[in-house]
């Protein structure tokens, strides 16, 4: 749980002092468990998930939305440039030749 919620943006990352204190109820040291995370990163060869593309529009939507919230940031024109970079994602997706154009 404390490794995939390193690459999971829908959840907030532990930290290790939470899941030293909160979880395992300070039963290992935060040396031992930065050994434990090691050697599953080993075992997995750090083979680990990457975000996709759509993670990368949802964290950047989500945080400018988050940072300009007081200066009245227009939802729905947020909204509409989150539907556009989908947009644009999912057609890049099917073809390659889309990924030579570029903006200017």
């Amino acid at each position: 749980m404390f490794i995939a919620s390193k690459f999971l943006y829908s959840v907030s990352t532990l930290t290790l002092d939470i899941v030293k204190n909160c979880i395992f109820h300070k039963k290992f040291t935060s040396e031992e468990l930065n050994a434990q995370e090691n050697q599953i990163m080993l075992a997995l060869g750090y083979d680990v998930d990457y975000p996709t593309v759509y993670d990368f529009i949802e964290l950047m939507v989500n945080g400018y939305v988050k940072l300009n919230y007081k200066v009245g940031v227009k939802l729905q024109v947020v909204s509409q440039i989150h539907e556009m970079a989908l947009y644009l994602a999912y057609v890049i997706s099917y073809d390659y030749n889309m990924l030579r154009h570029r903006l200017g």
